[in-house]
């Protein structure tokens, strides 16, 4: 059965989509392959697409026979009537599809769902809004608003349902997931001991904060570690610090699961596809790099982690060296966030903790499974012993082996110096 808190978990993913980009045209294109097309007509990319945001999110949900299909909001207004779930200006509540006439020219020309309601007031979801997707403010009786629809939907009756649609990401996460559990009635913290059990049962991989790390997943992101020979808990944590393992909506809708950003200029991984994605915050500007799938964006990722180029994490043992070579205080060419050194170690360190302890063990037994190179310590012992060659040939073997010839050789120096 298809809940309003479903529908609108579902629009609410898109929430920051743009007109002309990659999700918008697929949006279209989504709208496009249901055949038969209302009026027969196909969407262009250039169409208002208020109502195509409205039908492809039914249709993504299961929804469509409770909203219809449509592309036209006064045919639409129509459908709902001919369905028996329009009901005009009357309250809304949440759930409820809102229809507009923005010149008061009496044909509805805009559409939306209503998010939240508080008091007098109406929060919507609505495609086009500005050419994107995007959340607005009205009065409920707005001059505008020519009224509502309330679709039939069913009612999550049992947990088990319940524990689905969290796992699906439908309720959100972390303290948003729980208040909205709580204001729908549930028992919020039954809700998350059920998810955490069927999450540890159906996968041998990680959980925390109701999210998941696949085996397959953690093993691709071990091959790559040990490829780059970088630390697998690091990276694991990071990716959880970053999307919740790819949960957060750049995550889902870009497979993009550290915010990476688009450049033309940016070459990254030479195998793996980069396109534009979503938009960045509108004080950030410029748009998230769009991946082909995650496996594309964790090949990716890695390689710009990679030793001897602009971050200093490769060949370090110890979790909190790699974090520090993420920035400048730690030998990077570049901090890596915004927020400091100081307050990303805070935020990895309280994440890594969470994961162990919803984890016990597992962190270390990842990082078990690749053995990284020798420290720049034993490898200036190995120089010393005549093990690298001298000159260029030893410059070259270091290099070429992953190691900073600038490093081991100070390091030699060092020692031979007493």
């Amino acid at each position: 059965m298809v809940s309003a808190r479903y529908l609108l978990a579902v629009a609410e993913k898109y929430l920051g989509v743009v007109q002309g980009s990659l999700v918008h045209r697929g949006l279209i294109d989504s709208y496009n392959r249901v055949t038969p097309r209302p009026m027969g007509y196909q969407m262009t990319y250039d169409d208002p697409w208020c109502d195509a945001f409205l039908t492809v999110v039914g249709d993504e949900c299961g929804a469509s026979q409770l909203i219809g299909r449509e592309c036209g909001v006064q045919r639409h207004i129509y459908l709902f009537k001919e369905m028996g779930i329009w009901k005009g200006r009357t309250k809304a509540v949440v759930g409820d599809i809102v229809c507009f006439d923005w010149d008061g020219g009496g044909f509805a020309d805009h559409i939306g769902l209503v998010a939240e309601v508080s008091g007098n007031r109406i929060t919507t979801i609505e495609g086009n809004s500005n050419r994107c997707v995007a959340k607005n403010n009205f009065q409920w009786d707005d001059g505008r608003i020519v009224g509502y629809a309330r679709p039939r939907y069913g009612q999550v009756i049992n947990l088990v349902d319940v524990v689905e649609e969290v796992i699906r990401g439908l309720w959100g996460s972390g303290l948003e997931r729980r208040q909205r559990l709580l204001e729908a009635g549930f028992n919020a913290d039954a809700v998350q001991a059920s998810v955490n059990a069927k999450l540890a049962t159906s996968d041998k991989g990680l959980v925390c904060q109701g999210v998941s790390l696949s085996e397959a997943t953690i093993q691709v992101i071990v091959s790559l570690a040990q490829a780059y020979q970088i630390l697998p808990s690091f990276l694991i944590v990071m990716l959880h610090y970053e999307s919740m393992w790819g949960n957060s909506e750049v995550g889902r809708l870009d497979n993009n699961w550290a915010g990476m950003t688009w450049s033309a200029n940016y070459k990254g991984h030479p195998a793996v596809l980069k396109t534009p994605g979503l938009s960045r915050p509108v004080d950030e500007g410029g748009q998230y790099i769009h991946y082909q799938s995650s496996n594309d964006f964790l090949q990716d990722w890695v390689y710009l982690l990679r030793p001897n180029h602009s971050y200093k994490v490769a060949d370090h043992v110890d979790f909190y060296q790699c974090i520090k070579g993420l920035f400048k205080v730690g030998g990077a060419k570049y901090d890596y966030a915004a927020s400091g050194y100081q307050r990303y170690l805070q935020g990895m360190s309280n994440r890594k903790q969470a994961i162990e302890q919803a984890n016990p063990g597992k962190l270390a037994l990842i990082d078990q499974q690749i053995s990284l190179r020798l420290t720049v310590e034993e490898i200036a012992k190995e120089v010393i012993q005549g093990k690298w060659f001298n000159g260029e040939a030893r410059q070259k073997a270091l290099t070429q082996a992953g190691y900073s010839y600038e490093l081991v050789q100070g390091r030699v120096n060092q020692l031979l110096l007493g």
